[in-house]
C-alpha cells in the first residue's frame, strides 16, 4: 500500500549520488586542469559519476589531457557540439555553472572521495537488489549454497573493484607524489616536515612521523610507553595536527592527570593520596585553560575494536583532516573475527592499522607489549624478535621504536634486608647500588629498531618521573 505521498514503503531508494560534488570536481578541474593528476582524482573512473552528462565530460577531459591539451571552455565545448544531454542542461552554460561550484581547488580531492563513496555505495545497493532477486526467485531445486555462494560473489566483486580503484595509480602518479614530498621537504628549511615528537633528537632521527606510516612504540611494563606516546600526541597537536588518541588501558581522566603532571610537577600519586593543596589546584587549572583548545581528541572505551577505531577516525576526520592516530594498546584491540589463534589476531589488527595510515593519509602510532624473553639476557635492550606475535608487527610497521630506561630494572636489584648477614658487606652492596641508581637516574633511550625510509639506532632522553614526561637530553 502507499503511503500518502503516493510512494509504497516498498519501493526502492533514490540511488546515493551527489551531483554537487561532481559538478565541483568538473569545474575544479577546469579552473586548473593539474587537479586531474591528483591521486584520488585519477583514480576516478567515469562510471564513477552518477550523472550522464557528468560522464560524458569527464570522459572528454581525459581524452584531451592525454593529447597534451588544455581543458577548457573551448576545447570541450568542440565535443559536444550538438549534443542532447547538454542542450538539456543549459548548453554552454552548464560548463560556467560547474567552474561556479568549484569553491576552491584545494577540495578536489575531497570532491573526488564523494563521488566515488557514492559510487561505491551504488554498487552495494545493486549487490544488495541482486542478492534479494537470488534469494526471492532462485529456482526450487537450486541448492541453497549456490544461493549464498552467488550473493558473496556480488558482493566481493564491489570490494574487489573498492581494493583496485584505491591501490592502482600510474607511475607518473606515483612520481608526482615523490615530488610532492620533495618539495615539502625543500620549503621546511630543515625543520621537520612529519607530525612533531616533541623530542629534538628522535625527529632530527626520522624528520617527525609521517604520513601513510604506521610506527610502532614498544617496552615492557613499566619503562613509559604511554608517557612517551602522550607527548608525541601533545607536541603533535600543540603543531596544529588533530590527534585521536584511542586509550584502551588508561581512562580519559588518568590521562588528563598525566599532561598536568607534565607541565606542574603534581604528580599523579600526589592526587590519588589526597596531598595537594589550594596552590596546586590553582596550578592544575591554569594549565587545563592552557591546554583544553589543543585538537587533542581521547577515547578510552576499553573493549574497542579496529571497526569501531576507524568509525570514529572517519567522523573526526571529516570535520578536520587527522595528523595522528595513536592506539594504546595493540594487543588490547579487539579483533573482528576469533581466529584460531591470537598471532593471526594480530595480523589482522596491524593490517587493519597499516591500511588506516594510507586511508587517513596520517601516521597512526600503535603502542606494543613485549615479551618477557629480554628480561632473560644480561643486555635487557629489546629486539625486534621480542615483539609479541613479532611476526606481522614487524612486518607491516614502517617505524619500529623501543622505549628504554636501565633505571627500571636497576631499582628492582636492590639488596634486600636479610642480605645483611651474607659474607659481602651489606653497605657496600647498598654503596654499589646506589651509585648505579645515581648514573642511570633519569636517563632513558627511544631505540629505532626499524626505519623503512631512514636511519636506525638509539637516541637518549631524560625521563622526569614526578612529571612522567620524555624530554630532550641536555648534554655538558
Amino acid at each position: 500500500m502507499a503511503d500518502g505521498g503516493g510512494r509504497s514503503p516498498f519501493d526502492a531508494p533514490e540511488p546515493p549520488r551527489n551531483l554537487e560534488a561532481e559538478q565541483a570536481l568538473l569545474g575544479a578541474i577546469m579552473v586548473n586542469n593539474a587537479v586531474m593528476e591528483r591521486d584520488a582524482v585519477a583514480m576516478l573512473e567515469p562510471e564513477h559519476f552518477s550523472h550522464a552528462l557528468h560522464r560524458q565530460i569527464f570522459h572528454a577531459m581525459r581524452g584531451l589531457r592525454a593529447k597534451g591539451m588544455l581543458v577548457e571552455l573551448v576545447t570541450l565545448s568542440e565535443h559536444f557540439v550538438g549534443d542532447r544531454l547538454l542542450e538539456q542542461s543549459g548548453g554552454r552554460s552548464y560548463f560556467a555553472k560547474m567552474v561556479a561550484a568549484a569553491q576552491t581547488i584545494s577540495n578536489a580531492h575531497l570532491y573526488a572521495d564523494t563521488i566515488r563513496e557514492a559510487a561505491v555505495r551504488r554498487r552495494l545497493v545493486e549487490a544488495g537488489q541482486s542478492v534479494v532477486d537470488a534469494a526471492t526467485n532462485a529456482d526450487p531445486g537450486q541448492p541453497i549454497e549456490d544461493i549464498v555462494a552467488s550473493a558473496e560473489a556480488a558482493v566481493a566483486a564491489v570490494s574487489a573493484g573498492l581494493v583496485m580503484s584505491r591501490t592502482l595509480v600510474t607511475i607518473g602518479t606515483a612520481l608526482n607524489g615523490a615530488l610532492d614530498q620533495a618539495e615539502a621537504a625543500y620549503k621546511a628549511n630543515g625543520k621537520i616536515i612529519g607530525a612533531p615528537t616533541g623530542l629534538a633528537d628522535l625527529d632530527r632521527k626520522l624528520g617527525g612521523l609521517h604520513r601513510s606510516n604506521l610506527v610502532i612504540l614498544a617496552g615492557r611494563p613499566g619503562m613509559g610507553k604511554t608517557a612517551m606516546a602522550m607527548g608525541f600526541a601533545r607536541a603533535s597537536a600543540e603543531a596544529g595536527h588533530p590527534v585521536a588518541f584511542f586509550s584502551l588501558e588508561m581512562s580519559a581522566d588518568e590521562l588528563g592527570l598525566r599532561l598536568i603532571a607534565e607541565d606542574t610537577g603534581i604528580s599523579v600519586e600526589r592526587v590519588r593520596s589526597a596531598r595537594v593543596s589550594a596552590e596546586d589546584i590553582h596550578e592544575m587549572m591554569a594549565v587545563r585553560d592552557r591546554l583544553s583548545g589543543l585538537p587533542l581528541h581521547i577515547d578510552d572505551d576499553g573493549g574497542a575494536s579496529i571497526a569501531y577505531i576507524r568509525l570514529r577516525c572517519r567522523q573526526l576526520h571529516r570535520v578536520k583532516p587527522l595528523g595522528l592516530i595513536v592506539v594504546d594498546y595493540l594487543q588490547l584491540i579487539t579483533a573482528r573475527q576469533k581466529a584460531d589463534n591470537r598471532t593471526a589476531e594480530v595480523t589482522e589488527i596491524t593490517r587493519a592499522l597499516k591500511l588506516m595510515s594510507k586511508e587517513f593519509n596520517c601516521p597512526v602510532l600503535a603502542l606494543s607489549q613485549l615479551s618477557r624473553e629480554c628480561e632473560k639476557r644480561d643486555d635487557k635492550r629489546p629486539q625486534l624478535s621480542d615483539l609479541r606475535e613479532s611476526g606481522s608487527i614487524e612486518q607491516d610497521a614502517n617505524v619500529v621504536l623501543f622505549v628504554y630506561r636501565e633505571e627500571v630494572y636497576t631499582a628492582r636489584e636492590k639488596p634486600k634486608e636479610h642480605e645483611k648477614d651474607s659474607r659481602e658487606g651489606y653497605a657496600d652492596k647498598m654503596q654499589r647500588w646506589n651509585d648505579r641508581m645515581a648514573r642511570d637516574a633519569g636517563l632513558a633511550e627511544c631505540i629505532i629498531a626499524k626505519n623503512r625510509n631512514g636511519a636506525t639506532g638509539t637516541v637518549h632522553l631524560h625521563f622526569d618521573g614526578p612529571r612522567t614526561r620524555f624530554g630532550n637530553l641536555v648534554r655538558h
